[in-house]
């Protein structure tokens, strides 16, 4: 078993859906976004990553890493070699650590909007920080050979959520083809469900007792 170039799974999509209408971009397309769906939906160990980050010491926030996707699950403070809790929303941060320009070293953080990291001070030197996460996955084109989803899973996932597509597409212009863009549906669907299934188990952020004393301010 391998993986699946881009050309051999557009000739599985065409051979089945038997319309070369649907040409490679319009595939391309597809295929992309049955890796977003997928990446948002279940965990895949291929997309786990660290990048570095420095704090800002003029403010409290900083953008995070480009590739930055979902799920920050680790952060360690470089500088001081130290892991830093990461908080599940901006505001469980400032419930928990209510000084957010207290200078000092960082001792808390979350993310807001998908594009920045908040921390609870703002930092008296500047802090060199690692953040664990899950990357965006790969933009697929047409020289691809998508290889980010296990193996055993990859070639039924993206070849059924296309052809879903494809069928849904085709069943606006007949009504008849809404059959096999349910089958589809269901194929890729069960696909996923098994995926997740044996590849589940996320990364989660470490469990951090609540600090009703708000100790955590005199560190």
């Amino acid at each position: 078993m391998a993986y699946r170039t881009v050309t051999q799974l557009r000739d599985e999509i065409l051979a089945k859906c038997q319309d070369s209408s649907f040409i490679t971009s319009i595939v391309v397309n597809y295929l992309n976004d049955a890796m977003a769906n997928i990446s948002e939906r279940a965990y895949l160990p291929a997309l786990d990553t660290a990048s570095m980050v420095t704090t800002d010491t003029a403010q409290n926030s900083i953008a995070l890493p480009t590739d930055f996707h979902r799920n920050l699950y680790g952060c360690h403070s470089d500088t001081h070699n130290s892991w830093v809790p990461v908080y599940d929303s901006l505001g469980d941060l400032e419930r928990r650590l209510t000084v957010l320009d207290q200078a000092g070293r960082v001792i808390g953080v979350s993310i807001t909007s998908g594009s920045y990291l908040y921390y609870q001070r703002l930092p008296s030197t500047a802090e060199t920080m690692t953040l664990y996460y899950l990357a965006k996955p790969a933009t697929i084109n047409s020289s691809s050979t998508p290889s980010e989803i296990p193996e055993g899973f990859s070639r039924g996932l993206l070849v059924n959520f296309c052809l879903n597509q494809v069928f849904m597409v085709k069943a606006i212009r007949d009504p008849k083809f809404m059959e096999l863009a349910d089958k589809y549906g269901s194929l890729y669907e069960s696909d996923l469900s098994d995926l997740i299934l044996k590849h589940g188990n996320e990364h989660k952020i470490p469990y951090k007792p609540q600090d009703d004393m708000n100790l955590d301010l005199y560190l």
